[in-house]
């Protein structure tokens, strides 16, 4: 991908804020000086504090009425799940059902009775990561963003915060969920084991924008005798079709060497490789017609086969254009 991508992170580093004589707050002096910036409410945050998507929720969050909790992209940001910064976007608090907060700018209120959703993440009451995931979703789907919608899902399995059987489940719970058929939908293109966002709109792009076999994800790639040699980011076991994604840490000349070197072993184990990158990626068209040719010329190619498949793998579902824009 573009940059070395860590589905989760290591620890937490907030600055809660604080009132004026608290343990860690500001005296009445020091509170309106240099070294304090107000963030509403009566509460000051030390003005040094990280500059983080994890720092605005926090900052935020206070404005929350009794029984109110973070949900959406902050909660799964606190969970620790990097893919989420919530760039431009408001942080979503669900209160009550009966509850009229005032507006409060950088803050969206969600509607909702909890029914003991809620757990604490840094000091903070955050809903439930299973319904959490699906207010992330329903927002991007809102926004019409619908393929965003199912990377989103991929990349809390990848932080480890939620299966998608659980996930699944949570949506068949629920009685009453906005847009329920385009979630399950979202639901249907999700697939465990994407290792990156880029990854993941490289694979709706080959579901969504051709006619191949769907493909397995992140497989082991093994030798004819059983040495693990390869994990492609995409590959079609019939047809032995491969697809890399390629970002700006595969740009240097020693990268590019090793992955010419990848390439070379693909064909020589009876496999067609493709590589894609981010520039690729504006052109999808483009890449679909790549992706379909490569197909066309694994079957007709003919190679011995002197691979197998190693440990278990996700296949990416089936869904066609038709149905999903």
């Amino acid at each position: 991908m573009d940059q070395p991508f860590t589905p989760r992170l290591d620890q937490l580093d907030v600055r809660l804020p604080c009132g004026i004589g608290d343990v860690d707050g500001p005296t009445r002096g020091a509170a309106y000086g240099p070294r304090w910036t107000p963030t509403g409410g009566g509460l000051f945050v030390p003005t040094d504090r990280p500059d983080t998507p994890e720092q605005r929720v926090v900052e935020r969050a206070p404005a929350m009425p009794p029984h109110g909790a973070v949900t959406g992209w902050g909660a799964l940001r606190l969970r620790g799940a990097t893919y989420f910064t919530g760039s431009g976007r408001p942080v979503d608090v669900t209160v009550p059902a009966h509850a009229n907060p005032r507006s409060r700018p950088g803050v969206r209120w969600l509607r909702r009775d909890l029914d003991g959703e809620l757990h604490q993440v840094a000091g903070l009451a955050v809903v439930d990561a299973s319904m959490t995931l699906l207010d992330h979703v329903s927002s991007e789907l809102r926004a019409g963003r619908r393929r965003e919608a199912v990377v989103a899902v991929d990349m809390a399995m990848a932080a480890q915060l939620c299966s998608l059987a659980g996930v699944i489940a949570h949506v068949r719970s629920r009685r009453r969920l906005p847009r329920r058929e385009q979630v399950e939908r979202v639901m249907t293109l999700a697939a465990a084991g994407s290792a990156s966002p880029p990854e993941s709109r490289l694979r709706l792009l080959w579901v969504l924008d051709t006619a191949l076999p769907p493909p397995l994800v992140n497989v082991w790639i093994l030798d004819a005798d059983g040495r693990h040699v390869a994990v492609p980011d995409l590959l079609e076991p019939v047809s032995g079709l491969v697809a890399e994604y390629d970002g700006l840490v595969h740009a240097g000349a020693r990268r590019r060497s090793r992955d010419a070197e990848k390439d070379d072993l693909y064909r020589e184990l009876g496999l067609e490789p493709v590589r894609v990158t981010a520039p690729d990626m504006t052109r999808p068209l483009d890449v679909a017609d790549r992706l379909s040719r490569a197909y066309a010329r694994a079957h007709e190619a003919s190679r011995p086969r002197r691979w197998q498949l190693g440990r278990p793998f996700t296949r990416a579902p089936v869904m066609g254009r038709e149905s999903w824009a």
